[in-house]
């Protein structure tokens, strides 16, 4: 990439010499090589013709180089601290976070063990007028079945998953029964293998902070890497897993679920 990059500069600063080159001739007529005139040019419609040809090419180079400047890089660092972004998950500090958030939006395949671990947590959440939206694998799809295949241990188990699955609707069906405000509670399911677990908290504010968890191939999920990403401080990496939970959302694979 950064060989086509030099080659296309490089192009760019010929294009615009020669452009150079072409404005001076129309404007003097001629140039003067070891003492020696050359390329005389009397007629004054050719050298005007010429100058505008030499300006347009500088003009041309110039834009060129501007739209190089203005193209995003791809960068490794990508304004990331990864020092600050993986850890372990930490439910103490989850719950602490929740205690101040006004939005959740999370994506699984079925976190029914995450509910069960902050549902308290959950229904002083909704009481106060906190909104949950919530995307799940469907459990008559095909995916739950690959999803299962992946796992380890008793969640490989297709019918265990399924299981989960209607605990975390139930759970969710009593939650949305307390809260103050209609439809904050929301629930869809999607016919799609999720490749990591994506929990966001507060989206919109810039105080944003998306919990993801990837998932792996028969890896039990306490060995699983968890990254803690914060809008402010890395927000393309937030922003990529945001666009994911909105994109699933919005999906026309995507099916509400009643509650």
């Amino acid at each position: 990439m950064d060989k086509i990059v030099e080659r296309v500069f490089e192009r760019t600063v010929l294009i615009f010499l020669a452009g150079f080159v072409l404005l001076l001739l129309g404007i003097t007529g001629g140039i003067s090589i070891g003492g020696v005139q050359t390329s005389i040019i009397n007629d004054n419609v050719w050298r005007v013709i010429i100058s505008l040809l030499g300006f347009g090419m500088m003009i041309l180079g110039v834009f060129i180089m501007l739209r190089e400047n203005k193209q995003p890089k791809l960068s490794v660092n990508a304004s990331v601290d990864t020092n600050t972004i993986f850890s372990e998950w930490d439910v103490k500090a989850f719950k602490k976070r929740l205690s101040s958030a006004k939005e959740i939006y999370m994506v699984s395949t079925a976190n029914y063990n995450l509910l069960g671990e902050i549902l308290e947590d959950l229904q002083d959440f909704v009481r106060k007028g906190g909104k949950i939206r919530a995307i799940y694998t469907d459990p008559d799809s095909q995916a739950l079945e690959f999803a299962a295949e992946r796992n380890t241990g008793h969640e490989k188990d297709i019918e265990i998953l399924k299981q989960q699955y209607s605990l975390s609707i139930q759970v969710m069906r009593e939650i949305s029964k307390i809260t103050p405000v209609k439809d904050n509670v929301q629930v869809k399911k999607i016919e799609y293998l999720h490749s990591t677990v994506i929990t966001i908290v507060d989206r919109y504010l810039p105080t944003g902070t998306a919990y993801v968890t990837i998932n792996g191939f028969e890896q039990y999920h306490t060995t699983r890497p968890c990254a803690v990403i914060q809008k402010e401080k890395s927000t393309q990496w937030f922003e990529f897993f945001d666009k994911n939970f909105e994109n699933m959302w919005n999906s026309n694979l995507s099916k509400k679920v009643d509650l």
